[in-house]
Parts: structure tokens; C-alpha cells; sequence
């Protein structure tokens, strides 16, 4: 799971792609579905940000399928990487509530780089619609929250 991150930080979502599928495949086998559901909310974002976005969005559903409702972890993962494709699919109504869940969802915690992160995704939602200042204030709140954290490569 941290070698996915670190892949995806330094820039290389191919290599992220890689080690995280492996790992779900083994957490497949092994019938760990609730570390399945997170995991996979991480390849989803991995695809995502290769432009795969049909197999990004088969992964949010898997995703979906083995979070259990109060698992903020993994429903926190899978929802922002949904709401951005929703996005490019020009559903912008979806798009927005899925992301603003996810934001409501990592709010409730300390998770400094979750929250960064689905602040983020809502920040590319809303420019996806167009909505460009709105946009800018999420991505604000982003970086603001991964300098707090010390995630300067994030921020």
C-alpha cells in the first residue's frame, strides 16, 4: 500500500499500477475484502491519473461493493476517484455530491493527506465544470492541508 503511494508521489502511476494490482489480487485470494475495498480505491486514483478511466471506474465499483457503509477508509478512497470521472463524463451533479461526501467523510477524521486529497479531487471536479474560482478554493484548502501535514510533494 505504501509502495503504491510513494509510486504515485514520485510520479510514476505506471509503477503504482503495478504494485498496487498485485496487491489486490493477493487480498483477492486471501478473501480480505475490507483491506480489498481500500486497496482498490488506490488503483482506482492510480488509473485514474493514467487517463484509464473506465478501468479506474471498474475499480471504484469493486471498491464500492466490498466497503462496509461505516468503513471511512475505504468508502473516502473510491468515492473521490468516482466523482472525478463523473466529471469527465460531464455528469457534474453526481460528480459534485460524491466528492463533497468524500470531503465530509475525511473531515470527520485527522487524516491530514485523505483530507488533502479529497479536497483535491473536489478542486478538479468543480474546474471539470467550469467552475474555476470554486476550484481554486478547494485546491487552496488542499495544499493547505498537506503543508500541515509536511507532505510538501503532495502539496
Amino acid at each position: 500500500m505504501v509502495l503504491g503511494e510513494v509510486e504515485l508521489l514520485a510520479g510514476d502511476p505506471e509503477a503504482a499500477v503495478a504494485v498496487l494490482r498485485e496487491l489486490c489480487q493477493e487480498l483477492e485470494q486471501m478473501r480480505a475484502y475490507s483491506q480489498l475495498a481500500s486497496r482498490s480505491g488506490d488503483l482506482a486514483e492510480a488509473l485514474y491519473t493514467q487517463d484509464r478511466v473506465d478501468e479506474a471506474a471498474e475499480w471504484t465499483r469493486i471498491a464500492e461493493a466490498y466497503a462496509a457503509r461505516d468503513d471511512i477508509d475505504a468508502q473516502g478512497l473510491w468515492m473521490p476517484v468516482r466523482a472525478k470521472i463523473a466529471a469527465c463524463n460531464e455528469e457534474f451533479e453526481e460528480a459534485e455530491r460524491l466528492a463533497v461526501t468524500a470531503v465530509a467523510l475525511w473531515n470527520s477524521t485527522d487524516a491530514l493527506n485523505r483530507r488533502a486529497k479529497a479536497h483535491g479531487a473536489f478542486g478538479e471536479v468543480l474546474r471539470l465544470a467550469g467552475r474555476t474560482q470554486d476550484a481554486t478554493s478547494a485546491l487552496v484548502e488542499a495544499i493547505g492541508l498537506f503543508e500541515r501535514k509536511g507532505n510538501i510533494v503532495g502539496a
